[in-house]
């Protein structure tokens, strides 16, 4: 099996964030050849924040898409590409450190925007997603908090 890596120019820090540099946060690669990170741990406040930022895959810039995509505020959540359209982000762990019992759903097809929030069997946090070929998610591991 063989694999294939493609550098995108990104600089994380200062230049691509402004001063705020997160952890915690998930960053996926859009069909548009954009970087969506979406949430994560506010290096000045030390909580879960409802951050988010476009990165423009050809020179790094970022930038807020404007109103929040979260419902919340979330960090070690999971954000998974459902088809071309759809982003599902599950889980994670809110601004009190409380595990999350809920997805948001985004529709990414051009300017991300969220659809709705759906619930989760349980609070879920630590887990990993993973896109199957029919079209679901599976969500596995973490624990509830």
């Amino acid at each position: 099996m063989a694999f294939r890596s493609t550098a995108l120019p990104l600089q994380y820090g200062p230049s691509m964030l402004g001063e705020t540099t997160t952890s915690g946060h998930t960053a996926t690669a859009l069909p548009s050849g954009t970087v969506l990170v979406l949430g994560g741990i506010d290096p000045t406040s030390k909580v879960a924040t409802q951050q988010s930022w476009v990165v423009g895959a050809g020179d790094g810039s970022a930038n807020a898409p404007g109103a929040p995509l979260l419902s919340t505020a979330r960090a070690f959540h999971t954000a998974t590409l459902v088809g071309t359209s759809t982003l599902l982000v599950c889980g994670g762990t809110d601004s009190t450190g409380k595990a999350l019992p809920s997805c948001d759903v985004l529709d990414v097809t051009s300017a991300p925007r969220l659809v709705t929030t759906i619930p989760l069997g349980g609070a879920r946090t630590g887990h990993v997603a993973l896109a199957l070929p029919q079209g679901t998610i599976l969500l596995a591991g973490g624990t509830d908090g």
